[in-house]
């Protein structure tokens, strides 16, 4: 086979890849998250920015520090130590939630799910994830508890 064919082969995979992840992250109003914490490098879906009024950096670096400063006073500290110690550890998994500040000002109670991708070494090198408004979910248990 010969390099161009081979090239040409690798496009049309790479583009494949690409549309499936797009109508994946089309499919849900989620906001998808993928910070790959070797390169320092940070991708969100559109959701992300229609869910929080503005979308996070792309750097690693920057994302993180976007994210923390969001995050309602009183929950940052479980936040903080719940992310360390699952990055620290050897789980795949991480899931809590908390209170997101929206760029206008109010805060969002978010679920937030995510996949930690490990080297051969078991170092977490990539964390990818959805973040849930659960706003509907946190009021109609309100409601239900407010009837008992």
């Amino acid at each position: 086979m010969s390099d161009t064919l081979r090239n040409k082969q690798l496009e049309d995979e790479l583009r494949i890849i690409r549309d499936r992840v797009e109508m994946i992250a089309n499919a849900t109003t989620d906001a998808a998250y993928d910070t790959d914490l070797v390169t320092g490098t940070n991708w969100a879906n559109a959701n992300y920015g229609k869910l929080f009024g503005e979308m996070p950096p792309d750097t690693t670096e920057g994302v993180m520090q976007f994210w923390m400063s969001r995050i309602h006073p009183d929950d940052q500290a479980r936040i903080t130590e719940s992310l360390q110690t699952v990055l620290e550890s050897s789980g795949e998994h991480w899931a809590t939630e908390y209170r997101f500040r929206h760029s206008d000002g109010h805060y969002v109670p978010v679920s937030d799910r995510a996949y930690v991708v490990r080297d051969a070494n078991g170092a977490a090198v990539r964390t990818c994830g959805v973040i849930r408004d659960i706003t509907e979910q946190k009021m109609l248990y309100e409601n239900q508890r407010n009837l008992e």
